[in-house]
């Protein structure tokens, strides 16, 4: 499955169904570093402030920290 965007928002979405689509803990893992690379992306987008950058990114994080601590649990 490909994002097929590039407006960050929808892309943010796509990836926290990615997430939400995991069933074990490497599949979350694997979405972290699908999350690295799209902040490497986002790193190089000069028309996003920074404040942007970092809201995006910390979402993704703490979203991806979420799902992995959630599926440890079950």
């Amino acid at each position: 499955m490909a994002a097929k965007s590039s407006i960050p928002t929808e892309i943010e979405e796509w990836i926290i169904k990615m997430i939400d689509s995991c069933t074990t803990v490497q599949q979350v893992v694997k979405c972290r570093k699908l999350i690295d690379l799209y902040i490497k992306k986002l790193s190089n987008e000069t028309e996003l402030s920074w404040q942007i950058r970092s809201h995006i990114r910390g979402n993704l994080i703490n979203y991806y920290k979420e799902a992995k601590l959630k599926l440890i649990r079950n």
